[in-house]
């Protein structure tokens, strides 16, 4: 699994929680994120949004 399979993994929560328990951490930082991986910030923080219900 690698950061940016947040962009499929998004709508499944199975999914999101294997997701999130690998990168949660990452996330939480995300000033230290690369350039390229801060627009998946967005993406993440709607998931972790849906299915922390």
């Amino acid at each position: 699994m690698a950061l940016h399979d947040i962009i499929f993994l998004k709508e499944n929560g199975d999914w999101f929680k294997a997701y999130n328990i690998r990168y949660d951490e990452k996330f939480k930082e995300p000033d230290k994120l690369d350039d390229y991986q801060k627009p998946l910030l967005g993406t993440y923080l709607e998931a972790k949004e849906k299915f922390s219900k």
